[in-house]
């Protein structure tokens, strides 16, 4: 299809190109496909974007010199930039330059995805959150090649994502054209807009929102650091419910889905009780006093150039990794041998993915030379005998209740 953009800076076949790229990577957001550390839930009335000849001259304004410095966003335009080495394979076409840029700007496996789709400040999601941001609308890219480098820039109709923007609605995407409005369609999940001159639909309304507050008597922790504790375990808990966690068990297997996976909540005296044991700095699990209702997991990570929260975020990747590397047989009873077990050890993932758990808390020390992390779950987990969680549909025995459980995240609400 002709832009009407001329061929000064790309060729039809590019802008193309390019689009479709973008298009596709919001499209899998929308219906629940793409993954980042985790998968992302689906996206309500997220629009497909539109070619903009005025946003390409502006991109192209951004790479003319290839400079080394990102160029400035506004409170108008966000954009993406990338200069590369023409001599890296990936940069000798210049129009294929662009594709590669899209696709390292999209390349986030091992980034975990904010809560609630509320942009965190996390410089490596900063450019996928342009990406799929909802309000976005149009997009228009260019490049230059400057010597030994190339260029990159993409400018979108929608504004600089700061940190506490909500980057897209949950929810559930178009099916069918009735979602997109009168002037509109629906097209894998994405709503086009052909109505002239104002859109219809506007997307969902997207705005600054303030992050879940999670308040302990704890000082030595934020609301970040719980939210992010919080959130990575009820984000690993949805893979698993939905059967779309990898079962390391056997070859090519996820784990199968939960019927009933519920939703935790936070525990400020779980977090006070792993506080009381890290800042020991004793890499044993925790003497916990007699008859208490908690179970723990710990883990020791050797000083390294990061933050407490980078630490709490490995120590709960570490634990989660256990069900694609070592494995659970897939009928999901926990067995004297899985906690038998000094190998392929699994007893830390089991905790985080028991059905009937409902709070976590946890707390992190710097000690000498290194990290010490510590979760704790109340009981009853890794009972003998005991189903780890019940396989079934998805949500199919959670407790009755209106919203009792949403079969896009798949963790029972009670």
């Amino acid at each position: 299809m002709p832009f009407d953009c001329g061929d000064v800076y790309l060729s039809d076949q590019a802008r193309q190109d390019a689009l479709d790229q973008m298009n596709k990577i919001r499209s899998e957001v929308a219906l629940g496909q793409f993954h980042a550390w985790n998968l992302l839930p689906t996206a309500n009335n997220m629009m497909k974007l539109k070619w903009d000849c005025n946003l390409e001259q502006m991109a192209h304004n951004a790479t003319e010199y290839c400079s080394r410095y990102h160029p400035q966003a506004s409170l108008t335009y966000g954009i993406n930039y990338h200069r590369g080495d023409v001599f890296d394979s990936s940069e000798l076409n210049l129009s294929s330059s662009i594709l590669s840029s899209i696709k390292k700007w999209s390349n986030i496996p091992n980034i975990m995805w904010p809560n609630r789709n509320i942009f965190n400040g996390n410089l490596e999601l900063a450019d996928f959150a342009n990406l799929v941001f909802a309000n976005t609308t149009a997009v228009g890219c260019s490049n230059t090649k400057c010597s030994s480098r190339t260029s990159v820039a993409c400018v979108f109709s929608g504004p600089e994502i700061l940190t506490g923007t909500l980057v897209y609605n949950s929810g559930n995407p178009c099916l069918n054209d009735t979602k997109c409005g009168t002037s509109g369609y629906c097209e894998l999940g994405l709503c086009i807009d052909e109505g002239e001159p104002e859109p219809a639909p506007t997307p969902a309304p997207v705005q600054p929102l303030s992050p879940v507050i999670i308040n302990c008597p704890t000082v030595e922790f934020d609301s970040t650091f719980r939210t992010t504790a919080l959130g990575m375990h009820n984000n690993f808990r949805s893979l698993v419910a939905r059967g779309l966690a990898r079962n390391g068990d056997q070859p090519n297997e996820n784990a199968p889905p939960s019927s009933q996976m519920d939703l935790l909540v936070y525990d400020c005296n779980a977090e006070q009780i792993a506080f009381n044991h890290v800042k020991s700095c004793v890499k044993q699990p925790s003497p916990l006093p007699s008859g208490s209702e908690y179970s723990e997991n710990i883990h020791n990570l050797q000083t390294t150039p990061t933050d407490i929260l980078g630490v709490l975020q490995n120590a709960i990747s570490t634990w989660t990794q256990e069900l694609e590397a070592n494995g659970i047989p897939s009928n999901m009873i926990f067995i004297n041998e899985l906690d038998k077990r000094l190998k392929k050890v699994v007893t830390n993932v089991t905790k985080i993915i028991w059905g009937s758990s409902r709070t976590v808390g946890c707390a992190t020390q710097l000690c000498n030379g290194f990290y010490l992390t510590s979760c704790l779950y109340r009981k009853p987990v890794n009972v003998i005998g005991q189903n780890i969680y019940n396989i079934g549909a998805v949500c199919s025995t959670c407790p009755a209740g209106v919203n009792n459980c949403d079969g896009n995240v798949g963790l029972c609400s009670w």
